[in-house]
């Protein structure tokens, strides 16, 4: 008697209806690493940040469709390093295109800032509120001052997403309503 599980046995075309689309499996993946919401965070590692930042933006509903997704890393050349990697990489419609950084706000208009440090948080949250760019960052202590997204690394090894939604409005974002099962919000 064959005691195959029910999953073996599941064609390609009935999975493909359980998980529609790579957000759908972008949100099961993250729901599974992330942990109870009341577990302290930690500062994610660049190569978490990194590559987290990339997955969630697939969420920001109102992220260049042009087809060119560009991050400006502000004051962390490690997690610069890290989403370079990732260039090509596809990001809902658009695709990672382009990353640059530097220690103050970017001469050019990114699709995202990501804010590496603390030191000129006041500027760079300025420049993204008048610029209607989304702000990021993997230091989780950050979102509570005004960053919109952060990433981080809950004490059992397992990551978080910690998404401000004033500062969301106030960044004019619009998200995916699916990052809501994936993210503990803050106000």
């Amino acid at each position: 008697m064959n005691r195959a599980t029910p999953f073996l046995s599941v064609t390609k075309a009935a999975r493909m209806k359980r998980f529609p689309s790579s957000t759908a499996a972008s949100i099961m993946l993250l729901s599974l690493l992330a942990g109870p919401a009341d577990c302290q965070v930690q500062n994610a590692p660049p190569s978490v940040a990194a590559a987290l930042t990339i997955k969630l933006a697939a969420f920001y509903k109102n992220i260049d469709t042009d087809g060119d997704v560009s991050v400006y890393v502000m004051g962390s050349p490690q997690v610069a390093a890290e989403l370079e990697k990732g260039i090509g990489t596809a990001i809902g419609p658009s695709r990672l295109a382009r990353v640059f950084s530097g220690e103050e706000v970017p001469g050019q208009k990114p699709s995202i800032l990501f804010v590496g440090k603390q030191v000129n948080l006041d500027k760079a949250l300025a420049y993204s509120r008048a610029r209607k760019i989304l702000t990021v960052t993997g230091l989780p202590d950050l979102v509570g001052r005004g960053v919109t997204l952060g990433i981080g690394v809950g004490n059992d090894g397992k990551t978080r997403v910690i998404l401000n939604l004033e500062s969301a409005v106030e960044e004019n974002v619009s998200w995916n309503p699916a990052i809501m099962k994936i993210a503990r919000t803050v106000r």
